[in-house]
């Protein structure tokens, strides 16, 4: 394999001694950028029989083979091993051969090359930590280094890796990025208008939320209802009937499958999407629901209540975990961390209190609002908190230090898919769009006795729940 490589460079290493460097070169390349310095530097010395190479054509030599090793590192991860090289790398290597160094090349140059392509090509590893390892010296590399982070940062699967790839480019181009950022929400965010109005509730409208697919929507009322609309159709697909009293909180699950929902009759309902008919009810509050959220993995459901507990519940079965103990007034709401480990509720006792989900511990109370706090809701990323309350302010905290950010106004806030959007009702009727950033309202949209807001899935519709019994959709241009 090594001998078809090198032949294909013009290389022939047939001699004992040539044969042993070629192999040399080759599994140095392979075993990665971390021992290449050590390679050329014992090629450089001697301590290898070469001596019959001529500097530039030892140059020349590393990096032809060096550079086969590292397509090959990318076929050796894509096909069962083989000794016997594919044809098609072969035969890209010969298509290559001619776009190599001149002669007189220096090591240090083919060996910064060879750093940047052993990056390039074990950037193609499934395992997450080493594309992370590929890209983490992506800004030394010029154009071909810029161009794996850009990669890594659209279309990697990961978000560790997209993570990666946007701190890298920001401990660069952080303020190239900022300035992007925000002439891009500038721009999306700011021509927001009315698309169409669902009708059909009786009853004042208290939650929406779309599907995770975002093709439907899901609407809890006051006339005891649940209603799943068709977005593009702009119709109503099913009717869900079998609460009591005020349906005041909805939510799906986080395959699109279940629906949940919490009422002023003291329970939660979880429901079949499909087929729109109830799977179980779980009893245990012994006051109004007033809130419902499923954990990122739907595995558990929470809710929260009057009764001044939150409820962790096991959706497969039905059955109850834990209670969570520790507000002195109706928990108004609760929202998970993305990544499941962290409770947040906020109470009419004013607080908002963090909970570790695994032992169902209390973490901390975070305290500043004068009235009760009717919303609560996590960041994309998890480090910010954003809380709504009766005081008519928004506050937005640092989760890992547990302090106040910036206070804004308005109730009830969520934030966009990309965390660079936050919407909130506001006191005169009208929704509020906030840039994350700068904390600037960028955007008013107008209406009346507004309850409820939720983002599509994509960030470029708005659903709000009204007084009045409609459901209106928003789209951003």
């Amino acid at each position: 394999m090594v001998c078809q490589i090198a032949e294909i460079y013009g290389f022939n290493i047939n001699a004992p001694e040539r044969t042993k460097e070629a192999l040399f070169i080759f599994c140095f390349i392979l075993s990665g950028e971390k021992v290449i310095d050590i390679g050329i530097d014992w090629l450089k010395l001697g301590y290898i029989e070469n001596k019959l190479l001529k500097v530039g054509t030892k140059a020349l030599m590393i990096y032809g083979l060096g550079h086969g090793a590292c397509f090959y590192y990318e076929y050796k991860d894509k096909f069962e091993f083989s000794l016997i090289p594919p044809d098609d790398l072969l035969n890209k290597l010969r298509q290559e051969r001619d776009n190599y160094f001149p002669d007189d090349v220096s090591e240090a140059t083919v060996k910064q090359k060879l750093i940047v392509e052993i990056s390039i090509a074990s950037y193609n590893n499934p395992d997450p930590k080493v594309r992370i390892n590929a890209i983490s010296q992506a800004l030394n590399y010029g154009d071909d280094g810029l161009n794996l982070l850009l990669q890594a940062l659209t279309t990697d699967e990961s978000a560790d890796v997209k993570d990666a790839a946007y701190n890298l480019l920001y401990s660069k181009y952080g303020k190239l990025i900022e300035s992007v950022n925000a002439y891009q929400t500038q721009k999306s965010l700011t021509s927001w208008e009315l698309e169409y109005t669902l009708t059909g509730h009786s009853d004042s409208v208290g939650s929406v939320a779309f599907s995770p697919d975002g093709r439907t929507l899901a609407s809890g009322s006051d006339d005891s209802t649940i209603k799943l609309w068709d977005v593009a159709n702009q119709e109503e697909i099913v009717t869900l009937t079998g609460h009591s009293n005020d349906v005041n909180s909805v939510a799906f699950s986080p395959d699109g499958r279940t629906l949940a929902s919490g009422s002023r009759d003291d329970t939660i309902k979880l429901w079949d999407v499909a087929t729109g008919r109830e799977i179980v009810t779980l009893t245990g509050h012994s006051s109004t629901v007033y809130a419902v959220a499923f954990s990122p993995d739907g595995r558990t459901l929470a809710s929260g209540s009057a009764d001044n507990t939150i409820k962790l519940w096991d959706v497969a079965t039905g059955r109850s975990i834990t209670t969570l103990t520790g507000h002195s007034d109706w928990v108004w709401s609760i929202a998970f961390s993305p990544d499941g480990r962290t409770l947040a509720s906020g109470s009419g006792d004013e607080d908002i209190k963090l909970w570790d989900v695994a032992t169902g511990r209390e973490i901390a109370t975070l305290t500043g609002h004068s009235d009760s706090v009717w919303s609560v809701a996590f960041s994309p990323d998890g480090r910010t908190l954003a809380s709504g309350s009766g005081d008519e302010t928004i506050k937005l905290w640092d989760v890992t230090t547990q302090e106040e950010i910036v206070t804004l106004n308005g109730y009830s806030p969520v934030f966009s898919p990309d965390g660079r959007t936050l919407a909130s009702r506001s006191g005169d009727g009208t929704i509020k769009l906030w840039d994350v950033a700068t904390r600037r309202e960028i955007a008013t949209l107008n209406s009346s006795h507004i309850n409820s807001v939720a983002f599509s899935p994509d960030g470029r519709a708005l659903a709000s729940g009204s007084g009045d019994g409609t459901i209106k959709i928003w789209r951003g241009r």
